[in-house]
């Protein structure tokens, strides 16, 4: 049950894994959007995804685009421009192009979000990924071993 109290949430991002092609249809400016604006976890939202709230991220142009896969923590833009956060019953293809992806360490963070959250996204580079995720595995190894 959400108390009602709002939480915000910084989430690290990664581009979309190799292969997943988004820059035919997304344009630069909608790709620094993703990071400039703020965004609200909207009461659309389900295990499948976080549909988010903000200001749209418009396609350069629409077109059709090949189903590819989606991955856990992916951030697809539906034709409305409102980011969809892949979660943990998502799809595991689809048509809508990918902007990013959120990294492993900050995947619990997603699950602990509710409507009306607010989220932000930072871009990380691969190094720093991997240390968030390096950091993350040693202090539940912390906890196991103080359990």
């Amino acid at each position: 049950q959400h108390s009602g109290h709002q939480r915000s949430a910084c989430l690290r991002t990664r581009k979309p894994p190799a292969g997943i092609n988004d820059s035919k249809l997304l344009s630069a400016e909608a790709r620094e959007a993703l990071f400039a604006s703020g965004w609200t976890v909207s009461e659309d939202s389900s295990r499948m995804g976080l549909r988010l709230k903000g200001t749209p991220l418009m396609a350069e142009r629409q077109g059709t685009m090949l189903t590819e896969g989606v991955s856990l923590g992916a951030l697809q833009v539906p034709g409305n421009g409102q980011p969809i956060v892949s979660f943990v019953e998502h799809q595991t293809t689809g048509g809508y192009p990918q902007i990013a992806c959120v990294i492993s360490a900050d995947l619990h963070r997603v699950g602990q979000l509710r409507p009306r959250d607010e989220i932000r996204f930072v871009r990380v580079s691969l190094a720093e990924a991997d240390l968030a995720l390096r950091e993350l595995r040693a202090a539940m190894g912390t906890l196991a071993r103080q359990a």
